[in-house]
């Protein structure tokens, strides 16, 4: 599916701004400005006809799953062995800096609070 999808963003690319087709990037999609990227999508979502609403709903839900996408850990993830091949893209993005028992700025009680509850 990720081809099809490919095929009619790099297709309205083209048609959105022809230079596209000649840039630092093979997929005339990845060569738009994000102004030119915002049309492509704003183009595909205003497709009339019932006839277009699949491709509407998938353009409309692309960049929500582009996003659950890179924020998982699913491009990283060895299915096989069942562990991290490297370092999720979302981990970088957020800063993340992984698993751990506990963080030293969690550990204590707050406020110099000797014990849990109202009377600490």
């Amino acid at each position: 599916m990720s081809s099809v999808v490919a095929t009619i963003l790099n297709e309205v690319a083209a048609n959105v701004a022809p230079s596209a087709r000649r840039g630092k990037f093979a997929s005339p999609f990845a060569n738009l400005s994000f102004a030119q990227k915002a049309k492509v999508f704003e183009t595909l979502e205003s497709i009339p006809g019932e006839e277009a609403g699949s491709i509407r709903f998938l353009v409309g839900n692309l960049p929500g799953l582009t996003a659950f996408l890179s924020y998982s850990e699913v491009g990283a993830f060895d299915r096989r062995r069942r562990r991290l091949r490297g370092r999720p893209v979302g981990w970088g993005l957020t800063r993340y800096i992984g698993v751990a028992e506990g963080r030293s700025e969690f550990k204590g009680y707050y406020q110099g609070r000797r014990a849990a509850g109202p009377d600490g």
